[in-house]
């Protein structure tokens, strides 16, 4: 069996290869236990990725110029990979998918990134939520996250990612097949057995639909459904960054404990839950103004309607987060300690 820490499988298999490459031997960095726990973790995470735009190459390229390729430890993306709403015959977008990802990631040492998903509402067939397995095609066959898992089970659908000896990612998912309800005992086994090793190990989760939307419906079921299956979790086991999607903007909330927004408190601080989002990984929309949008959410620190990804560095004692738009500028950058014991 693979190392614990190697975030699998996590490999992708070219499906499509130029005659005099079929005898290439293709090999996959993965995320080799540090020898230290001071080591850096460095990773880019976006959600809601427009196929075929020129912007998310110019997001991954200058994500890029901040952290060289060699040192990024795996690309995440929060669903609505490919937006193929599991069409059978669309899926030529997820060769085009694997083509930008091998041309745009691939290392100088003809490496490729490592690649964690989760599941989005357009990975269905239905393009909703609470949807049957049967529904998901495509999508399950290509990203499978459990050594051995062959995307037929419910349980396929959320996944632990150790990174490094010091921090957690989870992967779940937001009720497009599995209920929130259903996940709360793997969410709470894995945080327990990372603190059985160490007390003062990091969370992190990603998954579609926001528990705090920056867009869509504050009182919308999937919202609803998360904050009171979810938002306790989170606050008992102090998460530190929850990755949110589905509203194709860019946000940041303020720090939140037990759906409590704490005014006062800094989002540097290790205190509350800090929620990023919201998948604008080349898809996006208009919101309304900045001031009305926060009148309406008093959650929220900071929303912008721009595309972005998140370049995410993580070591024993802090986080450092920074949300990086198509010219380069950041829109947002914050470090974060490391959670209180």
């Amino acid at each position: 069996m693979l190392p614990p820490h190697i975030i699998s499988p996590l490999i992708m298999l070219m499906t499509k290869k130029k005659n005099h490459e079929l005898d290439t031997i293709y090999t996959y960095r993965t995320l080799i236990p540090p020898t230290s726990t001071s080591r850096n973790v460095n990773y880019i995470l976006g959600g809601d990725r427009a196929t075929g735009s020129t912007d998310v190459e110019k997001l991954y390229t200058h994500a890029f110029s901040y952290v060289n390729k060699e040192e990024i430890d795996f690309i995440a993306i929060g669903g609505d990979v490919v937006y193929a709403n599991a069409f059978p015959t669309c899926f030529i977008r997820y060769d085009m998918l694997f083509e930008e990802y091998r041309r745009v990631t691939m290392d100088l040492n003809k490496r490729l990134i490592p690649l964690l998903t989760v599941l989005g509402n357009h990975e269905s067939f239905s393009i909703g939520f609470g949807v049957d397995i049967s529904l998901i095609r495509n999508y399950k066959y290509y990203f499978t996250h459990r050594i051995g898992d062959e995307g037929t089970s419910k349980s396929s659908f959320y996944h632990e990612h150790h990174l490094g000896q010091h921090s957690l990612m989870l992967g779940l998912d937001s009720h497009v097949v599995n209920p929130h309800a259903d996940q709360n005992n793997f969410i709470k086994a894995s945080f327990n057995a990372a603190i059985n090793t160490d007390a003062r190990y990091q969370f992190f989760s990603m998954y579609h639909a926001p528990l705090y939307p920056s867009y869509r419906a504050v009182n919308g079921s999937e919202a609803v459904s998360g904050r009171q299956e979810w938002d306790a979790i989170f606050s008992q086991y102090n998460l530190s960054l929850a990755f949110e999607n589905h509203d194709h903007l860019f946000k940041r909330t303020k720090p939140i404990y037990n759906g409590q927004v704490l005014n006062h408190v800094s989002p540097s601080s290790s205190h509350g839950v800090v929620y990023v989002g919201d998948g604008a990984f080349g898809v996006g929309r208009k919101a309304k103004t900045i001031e009305e949008v926060k009148h309406e959410r008093p959650f929220l620190d900071k929303i912008e309607s721009e595309y972005h990804v998140y370049l995410v560095t993580i070591n024993a004692t802090h986080n450092t987060l920074r949300a990086i738009n198509p010219e380069g500028t950041l829109v947002d950058h914050f470090v974060r300690e490391r959670r209180a014991s």
